[in-house]
């Protein structure tokens, strides 16, 4: 695979980039689609992808900056970089954050946790792949 598809001057388009934002879209038009199957809202599903992709993109980060301490206490610049090969985040993270922030949002609207987990895992499992 090719890692830069794209360069324009000072802007490059990465693979890696282009293909996680075409799955997160991917994962939430999935789940807005099967939302009216389990009785809940394409906008709320919608919302609530919006909040789960900023949220795993906090909690990757926040994880990666557990395992590399070391790292970032000697590089205290890198930690907001986007171009450094640490700019991304750790995969768990991201998940525990999402999953987290999908249970707090439910609780919240009253949805239930596991009709907003079914919506989404199909979703989450085509973004990932």
């Amino acid at each position: 695979m090719y890692p830069k598809l794209v360069t324009l001057g000072p802007i490059t388009l990465h693979t890696y980039g282009l293909l996680a934002a075409i799955g997160l879209l991917v994962a939430i038009y999935t789940a807005t689609q099967l939302a009216p199957r389990a009785q809940l809202s394409r906008q709320q599903m919608w919302n609530l992808g919006v909040y789960i992709a900023l949220a795993a993109l906090l909690g990757g980060k926040l994880l990666l900056l557990v395992f590399d301490w070391r790292y970032y206490t000697a590089n205290p610049a890198e930690i907001f970089s986007l171009r450094s090969l640490q700019a991304g985040g750790v995969y768990f993270g991201g998940i525990t954050f999402g999953v987290a922030m999908a249970y707090f949002y439910a609780r919240r609207y009253q949805l239930g946790f596991a009709r907003v987990a079914d919506v989404f895992a199909p979703g989450v499992a085509l973004g990932t792949a």
